[in-house]
């Protein structure tokens, strides 16, 4: 919104100030408010954004997210033979 508004300004207002487009000057805008908005305020706790996630992954692919890889269990074939000696 605030890029939108900055452009309008830009454009129907003040007709491109220091000879930049008014489209670059509602990218300069958005980007200080999302950096501002970023870096201002506390990220949420890890609990709430797995729940988010969760609920996320469910309404794109209709399940629930997958569960972490476990260890995969060790092949025969590739273990360590006894005195050292390979396969």
């Amino acid at each position: 919104m605030v890029g939108g508004l900055v452009a309008f300004l830009t454009f129907a207002v003040w007709r491109f100030p220091l000879g930049l487009h008014n489209t670059l000057w509602g990218l300069l805008a958005g980007g200080v408010v999302f950096l501002v908005l970023a870096y201002g305020t506390a990220p949420l706790p890890y609990q709430q954004q797995a729940r988010f996630h969760g609920l996320l992954a469910e309404a794109i692919a209709g399940a629930r997210p997958p569960a972490p890889p476990r260890e995969a269990p060790a092949t025969p074939g590739l273990q360590p033979q006894p005195g050292g000696a390979g396969p």
